[in-house]
């Protein structure tokens, strides 16, 4: 089966106490999630609107890894929370949630 692209938003990590650590670009296919990130000078220079542009891969999330993919209420807004078979939990502030609920339910569906 084909890769294709399920959902693609910002999805900025956070760190343990729940603050963005910097800004980035999720995208979720039926094979994978997407991390990319910008860079640092690329956000001193646009600012907010780094946030429509692609950035650069920095690594990804094979589906078979994947043990659970949620949106949950976090400080003001929403959060995207994905757990690994190693434990690891990794939160990434979002918008446009109930799109990314839709589209988390095919990936989990795919599996």
């Amino acid at each position: 089966m084909d890769e294709r692209i399920l959902m693609e938003g910002i999805c900025n990590p956070l760190s343990k106490r729940g603050f963005a650590t910097k800004n980035g670009r999720g995208i979720l296919t039926n094979k994978r999630f997407i991390f990319c990130k910008h860079s640092i000078a690329k956000v001193l220079a646009i600012g907010a609107w780094v946030n429509l542009t692609e950035g650069e891969y920095e690594y990804d999330i094979l589906a078979e890894d994947v043990v659970s993919a949620e949106t949950k209420r976090h400080m003001l807004g929403k959060a995207l929370f994905i757990t690994t078979r190693d434990g690891v939990t990794r939160g990434y502030g979002i918008t446009k949630s109930e799109h990314w609920n839709i589209a988390l339910g095919n990936f989990t569906k795919n599996k």
